[in-house]
């Protein structure tokens, strides 16, 4: 289960990826760390201007909709389904960390169900491409959302 740590400022800090191609995820897929680092310093612009703002749960592609409109769907932030500010996006010691403050209308949700240590994860919302069908090569990152984590 993915830990999130409170910091004094009141933000909590997750890990949300560990990156290598050789270091597969629990679904078999591999980050690589030089295109996530480009991506990082360029969602950062958004965190520094106060504009990186996460959902509650990640979209979903509903039945009947075009592959078109769900990714145009999965390309802009919900603002009526909003629940935290993204404060700070890094790489450490090959891990992928951020930080997020409970915000907008589901902050108290949020709150909430981390005081009651209800199991989440902040799921990364990005745009990839991938090679040989594990690598994925991150070009853009859209946001990251609270989510519930995947259960073995």
């Amino acid at each position: 289960m993915t830990e999130f740590t409170r910091k004094e400022d009141g933000t909590f800090e997750v890990v949300v990826k560990v990156l290598g191609v050789d270091r597969p995820d629990r679904n078999g897929l591999c980050w690589n760390p030089e295109a996530m680092a480009k991506a990082i310093e360029k969602f950062n612009e958004r965190v520094r201007t106060g504009r990186a703002i996460g959902e509650l749960g990640q979209p979903a592609r509903r039945a009947g909709e075009s592959a078109e409109d769900y990714r145009y769907r999965c390309s802009i932030v919900d603002m009526d389904n909003t629940c935290c500010l993204i404060t700070d996006a890094k790489i450490e010691d090959n891990k992928l960390i951020a930080a997020m403050k409970p915000a907008g209308r589901w902050k108290g949700s949020v709150e909430q169900m981390l005081e009651d240590q209800v199991p989440l994860t902040l799921g990364i919302r990005a745009f990839c491409d991938v090679r040989d069908g594990k690598i994925h090569n991150v070009r853009d990152i859209v946001t990251f959302d609270v989510i519930s984590p995947p259960t073995d």
